[in-house]
């Protein structure tokens, strides 16, 4: 199973980072997955000029000459997508907005019809349901299987708040495991007999 994790931060390896990493991990510890990242902030893919070419003409007529033909291959070529993006100013972050702009015309023509999608969205407190609902958009004909906020604000977190994040990252990936393959079905590896 290969999985494209689309990165909206402009810090990178923040804490948006963090929580893919983990269900990364999850993921690999039951079974045969391809993690894939695609920072954003490093893409060669240019803010979209509202021409209305892609949608009228096509998105092979877009002004614009950058990696976005290139990123589509990658995410067609995928088995599910992750988009992550902080909250700012209650929405998703310029970039991944830019990147969602930049696939509007999937909207009109959709083709990610196989793929399955999970948003995450981090924040200091506020604003989770607009920037859920905002990604809800992204990548037409997907199929968006859950979606997942969680808080990181800039201050400590107490033993309890990490412990609340992780078993929110816990029921996601289970809720997840259970649609896709069944209930009954156990995701996690059997635990190791003591000798």
């Amino acid at each position: 199973m290969k999985i494209v994790a689309i990165m909206g931060s402009p810090k990178g390896k923040g804490s948006g980072y963090r929580i893919v990493r983990m269900i990364e991990d999850r993921m690999k510890a039951i079974g045969d997955v391809e993690f894939a990242y695609l920072f954003i902030k490093d893409a060669n893919l240019k803010p979209c000029r509202d021409c209305y070419t892609c949608m009228a003409k096509g998105e092979d007529q877009c002004p614009l000459k950058d990696d976005r033909a290139k990123i589509e291959e990658e995410l067609l070529a995928a088995d599910g997508v992750i988009l992550s993006s902080p909250v700012h100013v209650a929405n998703v972050s310029g970039l991944m907005k830019n990147f969602m702009d930049r696939f509007a015309y999937t909207n009109h023509r959709p083709r990610f019809h196989r793929q399955k999608v999970l948003a995450v969205v981090n924040m200091a407190g506020t604003s989770r349901k607009e920037a859920l609902s905002a990604l809800h958009y992204l990548l037409g004909g997907s199929q968006m299987v859950h979606t997942l906020a969680i808080e990181t604000p800039p201050w400590l977190q107490t033993e309890r708040a990490v412990a609340a994040k992780e078993r929110a990252i816990d029921r996601v990936w289970m809720n997840m495991w259970i649609r896709d393959m069944g209930p009954g079905t156990v995701p996690w590896p059997a635990a190791k007999k003591e000798e």
